[in-house]
This record gives C-alpha cells, structure tokens and sequence, in this order.
C-alpha cells in the first residue's frame, strides 16, 4: 500500500503534467526545466517555460520567461484541491515573494486546480498577491486539464 506522501506527491506531478501541457498547448511554450532550484532563496520551482510573444502580424518579437508553480489535486469528496486550500494559497504566494526578493523581474505563474470559494481567505490571499505584484498570472485549470 502506498504511503499518504507518496500518493499526494504522485498526485502532484501529475497535476504539474497537466499545467505544462496546458502551457505548451495554448501558449506554444517550451520546457526550459523542471523542479528548479532558485538557490538565492531556498526555493525550487515546479517548472520554468520559455513563451514566444509575437506581435500583431503574428511575428516572434521577444520571449518571456515564466517560473511556475502548480499547486492542485483531484477533486472529492470533502477535499479542498488546489486554490480551495489556503495552506497551498500560502506556500504559493511565499514561493512568488522569495522569488521576487532575489529577481524581482521573473515572471511568475500560478496553477490551481481548482478557484477558491468566493469571498474566502483564500481569494483574498491570492488578490492581495496579485494586486502587490507578486504573482502575475494565475490559471485554473482543472485535474483534467479544461479551465475551471
């Protein structure tokens, strides 16, 4: 039988796969890593994808750079997956501060599962985050991989 740690970490990488391939699919992303140490604070990132950005007549001007978390789990019966978690709100945003302390112009992503209930702590943490420049973008794309 396979240990509570083992199966939410298996859970977890399979949550990580479905944020790439959404990133890969409807940005045209490429992979740079995974599991990326940031050794300047101690933290390591889920992933880091390299985005073209064109301009209107659809030509590549520049890339960015995204520095990733995905933070998600399979929806059930009395669970609280992704953005519905406020301890994985919370390791989210510290993650983005100690990310912008040491490079405050990387650009970072954040993958929920699932969105927060409305007017919970939750999505007060994560507008705070976002209004304060710490995360730059969020999406919620479910366990299978459609936006929620």
């Amino acid at each position: 039988m396979k240990s509570l740690k083992a199966t939410c970490t298996e859970i977890g990488l399979e949550y990580e796969n479905v944020a790439i391939t959404y990133e890969v699919s409807n940005n045209g992303s490429t992979v740079v890593a995974r599991d990326l140490p940031i050794p300047d604070c101690g933290i390591e990132m889920d992933f880091v994808v390299d985005v073209p950005l064109v301009d209107s007549k659809g030509r590549h001007v520049k890339t960015l750079r995204k520095y990733a978390q995905a933070k998600g789990g399979k929806p059930g019966k009395r669970k609280k997956p992704g953005a519905q978690r406020t301890d994985s709100v919370k390791k989210a945003i510290a993650d983005g501060i100690l990310l912008k302390t040491v490079n405050p112009d990387h650009w970072y992503t954040v993958y929920f599962s699932e969105r927060p209930k409305n007017g919970s702590a939750s999505e007060k943490m994560i507008q705070s985050a976002i209004d304060f420049g710490i995360i730059d973008e969020i999406f919620y794309v479910n366990y299978q991989g459609a936006l929620s």
